[in-house]
């Protein structure tokens, strides 16, 4: 049977003020009716213990998570970024003790990091570089029994993603593909999709329009995010054409509503080349611009935070409700 795992990334409000840690975040995924979880490591605002989201780097404190994970009978996926050896190897020993079979992780190169900067730019020497990092990795997941798959991380066309999981030729080094990621390099979700169709490991489903930002003076148009089945995503296009085309019973929701992210690439770079139709369906923010921006949802603590907690709590309700009925449809020849 299809399952679906909730990403830490979907409760990143109420992890970043403090309002919920790992333990509580497995409860909260298990108690909605999610089957699994996958744990961002990366350090985020408030989250700077070691880990990210999974807390200290501390063996005994991970193979606590991993009796947590179990006891609620739950899958496990891992999260980070980054291609470097050693940051790696140490990814995959987390992985070993947490009992995840995946580390997802994407090439971060150019700009420096910030809380507000989780995307970096595009560059080929970046690339090349990736590709010298994960050949060294490749023996090293064999002996840990765990893939790696490089997630399109809204700075690069899938084209280039699979032209690094090419070049690599790996059973151990494949895809996962973000159903709006692809979005921010004008690149249609399911043209990536069926670029990596053979490579893909694992998914982060997500839902989103276009929206405005900015002051009156400097608007700009950035993707924000929204609960799963109210955004412009195919998300039953696209889930439909994983489950026929590949083996994956695995749907990950990454769905960081509220959450918005700028353009990173020029218009045209992914084929598409105008804003308004499809994927790129252009709506009104979900908060009324006077009160908060897009570009301030991510790392947001400010007087609104209650409000937007609960609002993020809620959409995963919904969400998850829509996905459970596009499951129900599914199996029973509806769609």
């Amino acid at each position: 049977m299809l399952k679906f795992g909730l990403n830490t990334e979907s409760c990143h409000l109420s992890m970043q003020n403090k309002r919920m840690d790992i333990f509580q975040f497995i409860d909260f995924a298990a108690d909605l009716g999610f089957d699994g979880v996958g744990i961002n490591v990366i350090e985020k605002r408030n989250l700077q213990e070691g880990l990210g989201a999974l807390g200290k780097d501390d063996p005994e404190h991970i193979k606590k998570v991993a009796e947590k994970i179990k006891e609620r009978g739950l899958y496990v996926d891992l999260d980070t970024r980054g291609t470097g050896y050693e940051h790696l190897s140490h990814m995959l020993e987390v992985a070993d003790l947490l009992g995840a079979e995946v580390v997802r992780t994407f090439v971060m190169v150019g700009n420096k990091f910030s809380y507000t900067n989780l995307i970096g730019e595009f560059s080929q020497e970046g690339m090349n570089q990736a590709y010298e990092d994960l050949k060294k990795m490749i023996p090293l997941c064999e002996k840990h029994r765990i893939k790696i798959a490089v997630e399109n991380h809204a700075a690069e066309t899938m084209g280039e993603v699979m032209d690094l999981v090419n070049r690599l030729d790996s059973q151990w080094i494949g895809v996962l593909f973000d159903y709006g990621n692809s979005i921010p390099v004008y690149e249609d979700p399911m043209h990536a999709l069926e670029q990596c169709t053979d490579k893909l490991l694992r998914v982060h489903l997500k839902d989103q329009v276009i929206c405005k930002t900015g002051d009156a003076n400097e608007l700009e148009y950035c993707m924000c995010e929204t609960a799963v089945g109210e955004g412009a995503c195919d998300v039953v296009g696209l889930s439909k054409y994983i489950l026929t085309h590949t083996t994956l019973d695995r749907l990950n929701v990454e769905t960081s509503y509220p959450y918005a992210g700028r353009f990173t690439r020029p218009a045209g770079t992914g084929g598409v080349k105008e804003l308004g139709e499809g994927a790129f369906r252009i709506a009104e923010p979900p908060f009324p611009m006077e009160k908060i921006k897009p570009l301030e949802y991510y790392s947001y603590g400010g007087e609104m935070v209650d409000e937007l907690i609960e609002e993020q709590k809620a959409s995963l309700v919904r969400g998850l409700k829509f996905l459970h009925q596009m499951r129900d449809d599914f199996e029973n020849g509806k769609l």
